[in-house]
């Protein structure tokens, strides 16, 4: 069911039973050469021939990583394995020594097992144990540091220059040191940066990201807060939308790149009210262009997503998004200036090597809409997992840039779905354990190959 909820799947799955014929470390070998398969993860109660299980699978582990759950810690845990599967469960440190001479990665619980093979999907493997904390809450970052500490995991001294640096970008009261705490500014931007000048460090090896993710994961605690703040929307909306400055806008930057009929009157008709100054008989040529050419070849769609797809095909996201982000800096940076210059320069190089991910998740937000609009209930969700997919578009494209894993993490500690972009999954976990013992096992894997090779 953890799996169901998060949205994995599997690709190959087999349940092996008492293992009469064909042994476990048979069925390991067999995915080791299957090239589609990325990740192992396997339930073992017991094992015949542990010299066996451990030459099969550390020919498996060299290539490709093998998380194990073993249980058995207890007497009572030996005696439930005996009656379900027959195996003898054997010392749970002597299972633990043979899967480490093996390569494969323990863990101690379903859940542990599919934290660990996600972020196997989706993280580089740290080069070493310096870890950086970047979180929005103070005493949030503490506790991370807490988990850190006892599973090796070194949260390290910020160089002085760095701190400098920092006090520049952020308000006198930040924690000047790490884990790397804003102090609660309300200009979102310093709090992007930070995360590439980390990235830059050669002191650094990953870094935990927290509260940078899955906002959808409100809706699963159903909670009256968030119920009670839907009914402010009517006058949250009007405040966000008078922030923007349609003056800014220069239509003629958009009209060459649409091809969509929406867009297209829209901006038309904001641009006459705007400027006031149009030549409206081009105007309206370029708009009927635009909506010719959008429902061109689409007389056969029969449904409201199959527009959306063939419009959406169509249109240069990325060119049309480029321009407005002068518009959007302002709420991101809360109206600091410094924040409002840099947010452009910050957000553009993501923006343009991410079309397909702006793409789908264009489709999405449009799709969502019915439901946001309904009249029997606002629901928020299909909304906010637009959001969530930004989030996640934006930590894969650091990743990829400096080769280093972030790990980030909810605020609200509830089970969250797996989110499939062009670059890979991003999964952001609900709590700072997990996300440090997931760090942790990322690590002992690398120390594996490093001193298998």
């Amino acid at each position: 069911m953890d799996a169901y909820k998060r949205g994995i799947g599997f690709h190959r799955y087999v349940s092996c039973g008492r293992a009469v014929g064909i042994q476990i470390e048979d069925y390991i070998e067999y995915f080791g050469k299957d090239s589609e398969v990325k990740v192992i993860l396997t339930y073992i109660e017991g094992l015949d021939d542990g010299r066996r299980f451990i030459d099969k699978v550390r020919g498996v582990t060299r290539e490709k990583p093998v998380v194990v759950l073993k249980p058995g810690k207890s007497e009572v845990t030996e005696r439930a394995i005996m009656s379900h599967s027959g195996a003898l469960s054997g010392s749970y440190q002597i299972y633990g020594e043979a899967f480490k001479k093996a390569g494969a990665i323990r863990v101690d619980s379903a859940e542990e097992l599919l934290d660990v093979g996600i972020g196997l999907l989706s993280q580089p493997l740290p080069k070493g144990r310096n870890v950086a904390v970047i979180t929005p809450g103070g005493s949030y970052g503490v506790m991370c540091a807490d988990c850190c500490a006892p599973l090796g995991l070194n949260v390290i001294k910020l160089p002085k220059n760095i701190i400098n640096e920092f006090d520049k970008m952020f308000p006198p009261r930040w924690s000047r040191g790490n884990p790397i705490d804003p102090a609660g500014d309300r200009d979102f931007v310093p709090y992007l940066k930070a995360v590439e000048r980390v990235m830059e460090l050669k002191e650094v090896d990953s870094l935990i990201f927290m509260g940078f993710g899955n906002l959808s994961s409100f809706f699963e605690m159903d909670s009256p807060l968030f119920r009670d703040m839907i009914k402010f929307m009517p006058e949250i909306v009007p405040n966000l939308l008078s922030t923007f400055d349609l003056r800014k806008i220069d239509i003629q930057q958009f009209l060459p790149l649409l091809n969509s009929p929406f867009l297209s009157s829209f901006l038309a008709f904001s641009y006459k009210g705007v400027n006031g100054d149009t030549d409206e008989k081009e105007l309206s040529e370029k708009v009927t262009s635009s909506i010719n050419s959008a429902f061109e070849g689409s007389g056969n769609i029969r449904t409201f997503k199959g527009l959306i797809d063939s419009v959406i095909e169509k249109i240069d996201l990325v060119g049309l998004i480029l321009p407005l982000l002068p518009i959007i800096a302002p709420i991101i940076s809360a109206g600091e200036e410094i924040g409002e210059k840099e947010f452009v320069p910050l957000i553009a190089p993501i923006i343009e090597s991410s079309r397909s991910d702006i793409t789908s998740i264009t489709k999405n937000m449009i799709l969502g809409i019915p439901s946001f609009l309904n009249p029997e209930g606002m629901d928020m969700s299909k909304i906010l997992e637009v959001f969530d997919s930004i989030m996640g578009m934006i930590v894969l494209y650091w990743i990829e840039a400096y080769k280093k894993p972030i790990i980030a993490t909810t605020f609200s500690g509830a089970t969250t779905p797996l989110i499939n972009l062009s670059r890979g999954p991003y999964f952001a976990y609900p709590s700072p354990e997990r996300a440090a013992k997931v760090l942790t096992k990322l690590f002992e894997y690398k120390e594996y190959l490093d001193s298998s090779r």
